[in-house]
């Protein structure tokens, strides 16, 4: 199967190639790299540009992040669609293989856990996700965006709601998992080494947006959480910090 990863990018000259190489770099044949330019105005496009494996670059203003990933959904020939950030990077080269290998007709998303590591690719935090329940959601647990690989053709009729500017991916995955009930496989491994400080994380008045969009993912698919919900959240993000600060 053909695996299309989707990268979008604005500005990203100090990081961008390291992410290009982890793609480049899987053992597995059949991928296609995407790149989605919100014009750049730094170096970005021209190191982009020195790779000549990359056929799909397109530059152009957007409305956000979630709508330069539906630009490339859009663009994307694979079977497999994943999304992989300007400033992340896959944390081995058969990351890709594996994904692929635990796809089949009864399985619609695989995805794993992260790590965050700083610019010295130290890690500080492990997100670990678990296998999908019933209550995943409603519990705290979340789908670590950029280890969610889907079938293109569910990706292609189920987009991303590009008026969520931080939590579209919560809001996607929210649909695809909760209310479309799709069948997916949790791989128990570190799939993606994500540099911290991403926009839901850049700042408090960030952090405030980003759960406020949750509230709303939430609300308008008439899912229904305890006053409890945030702190579950914000407890499993400080279990996660003390899991590495200790082990």
């Amino acid at each position: 199967m053909k695996v299309s990863i989707i990268t979008t990018t604005f500005n990203c000259e100090k990081t961008i190639e390291n992410t290009i190489l982890s793609i480049k770099n899987q053992n597995y044949p059949l991928i296609e790299h995407i790149i989605i330019d919100g014009e750049s105005k730094d170096l970005t496009l021209k190191l982009i540009k020195k790779y000549k494996h990359i056929k799909k670059i397109l530059t152009e203003p957007d409305c956000g992040i979630f709508d330069a990933m539906n630009k490339g959904i859009l663009l994307a020939e694979g079977e497999i669609i994943g999304f992989l950030n300007a400033d992340d990077k896959y944390e081995n080269n058969n990351v890709i293989s594996e994904i692929v290998s635990n796809f089949n007709k009864n399985i619609d998303a695989v995805y794993g856990n992260v790590v965050f590591v700083n610019d010295n690719n130290i890690i500080l935090r492990k997100l670990k996700s678990k296998e999908y329940y019933n209550h995943f959601f409603e519990d705290g647990e979340i789908i670590p965006h950029p280890t969610l690989f889907l079938k293109a053709l569910l990706l292609k009729k189920f987009s991303f709601n590009s008026d969520f500017k931080l939590a579209g991916d919560f809001e996607l995955s929210l649909r695809l998992f909760k209310l479309l009930g799709i069948r997916s496989h949790f791989i128990n491994k570190n799939l993606v080494r994500m540099q911290i400080g991403g926009a839901t994380n850049s700042s408090i008045m960030a952090i405030y947006k980003s759960n406020f969009e949750i509230y709303k993912a939430l609300n308008i698919n008439n899912i229904r959480v305890t006053k409890w919900f945030f702190a579950k959240r914000l407890l499993k993000k400080l279990l996660s910090l003390i899991e590495n600060i200790i082990g």
